[in-house]
């Protein structure tokens, strides 16, 4: 009777020690969730601003001038052209055709209140031109002057994550608008499956503290605290926090918890800020570190390079290979690129077979030495593809000129790439 008395008081303390556990947890997982969800919805607004602005140069760079609307005579009905100074834009759907392709967000140009230029099709594959905005848009950007954001824009049936930048003409007459936007549902899945690797820790976490020994309640809540600042860190944004040092020498379940809750971290970093398949730093991080060096670089007076590097034929490997093995010829490239810029400066996965090489601290001469050691190994590994032997060569070109901003220095390095690709591929060109 008494070992049974002891087994339920045993039992009943440890579910006593474990409902505040699971009840902290939960409120964790959901702060952490919510503060993780309105900072990726705010990454996702500013990077929309940041697309639109960008889209605004283009055009103004490309069409110098104002907007001008004319009207001319058909068959006796009224027709009208747009002007962008002296060019008609009317019909020059490959401006938000392109950025569209190279960012994946739809774009319509207002004159006014209609649409002239646009990405979104109806029912019928058909464009939506000639179509007007909502009136309190209309109302609150170009009467207004300011750049709006909407989380559930409503177009063509759809909701959209978007912007809407006035455009305005020299003598600052705000005559139209430009709409950046990204369908809420592509937003919202991005944003659950950057959540899942949180709420799996978070669970496996609360697991782990549940099993610890009531006794240790107090230095529990102490030690859960810590994690909690950690994780609420964390799901704001902040992948590059430190967990207390003292958690993970604990050498209990709570380092377990630590080295977890590292684990996610790592994880979340490598999701944000690496490519899937290489494991070489995704374009939209590779970016933000390029400028990074680029400033860097500029302040200290050192030399940096950038070089753009293309796999050759490679379209005939997945044609003839197929795709799977295809992806094996670029993770086995991926290695080469990896170590032959350790210590060096660092490898991005630019887009499909093309990559881009950061040599920090290396004049255009030294870059080059690098680069006929790796064309040397590259040329010399064999690729073992279905019981096939086979050889696969890329082409550089390389940008290292301080005078150049860094939008100059890539373009520059893609130009020397092109060249490389008509000399015949298999080559550096400088």
């Amino acid at each position: 009777m008494n070992h049974n008395k002891r087994g339920k008081i045993y039992y009943s303390m440890q579910a006593i020690s474990l409902l505040p556990i699971l009840l902290f947890g939960i409120l964790i997982l959901a702060f952490g969730t919510v503060s993780f969800t309105k900072t990726m919805t705010q990454e996702v607004f500013e990077h929309l601003d940041t697309s639109a602005h960008l889209l605004i140069s283009l055009i103004d760079s490309n069409y110098p001038g104002d907007y001008i609307l004319e009207r001319k005579e058909h068959n006796n009905q009224p027709l009208y052209s747009l002007y962008k100074g002296d060019t008609d834009i009317t019909e020059q759907f490959h401006i938000v055709d392109h950025f569209k392709e190279d960012t994946g967000m739809d774009v319509t140009l207002f004159y006014k209140d209609t649409r002239i230029l646009t990405t979104i099709l109806d029912w019928d594959n058909q464009r939506i031109i000639g179509t007007a905005a909502p009136e309190h848009i209309i109302s609150e950007v170009q009467k207004d002057n300011e750049v709006q954001f909407y989380d559930n824009a409503l177009i063509n049936g759809q909701k959209y994550f978007s912007c809407y930048h006035p455009l305005t003409n020299s003598d600052g007459t705000v005559v139209g608008m430009l709409f950046v936007g990204k369908p809420i549902e592509e937003i919202k899945n991005r944003i659950n499956s950057s959540l899942n690797p949180i709420i799996i820790v978070g669970l496996i976490s609360m697991i782990i503290s549940g099993i610890i020994s009531f006794s240790y309640a107090k230095n529990f809540i102490n030690t859960l605290h810590r994690i909690k600042s950690f994780f609420n860190k964390t799901a704001t944004g902040n992948l590059n926090v430190k967990i207390d040092s003292k958690i993970i020498n604990r050498n209990d379940e709570f380092s377990e918890i630590a080295n977890a809750a590292l684990f996610m971290q790592k994880s979340l970093r490598n999701m944000v800020e690496l490519d899937g398949l290489t494991n070489l730093l995704n374009r939209r991080t590779g970016e933000q570190k390029l400028r990074s060096t680029y400033l860097s670089s500029k302040d200290s007076e050192t030399p940096f390079s950038i070089v753009l590097a293309d796999i050759d034929y490679f379209k005939s490997i997945n044609d003839t290979y197929g795709h799977h093995n295809g992806d094996i010829v670029l993770q086995n490239i991926s290695v080469f690129l990896k170590n032959h810029t350790y210590h060096k400066g660092y490898a991005i996965r630019w887009g499909g077979e093309e990559f881009m090489l950061v040599f920090e601290n290396h004049t255009l001469e030294e870059t080059l030495t690098c680069l006929k050691q790796l064309q040397t190994e590259l040329r010399e590994f064999v690729h073992t593809i279905e019981e096939n032997e086979i050889y696969v060569t890329m082409t550089f070109g390389v940008a290292c000129d301080a005078t150049l901003k860094m939008e100059e220095l890539i373009e520059l390095a893609d130009n020397k790439l092109y060249e490389g690709k008509a000399a015949g591929r298999d080559c550096i060109i400088s």
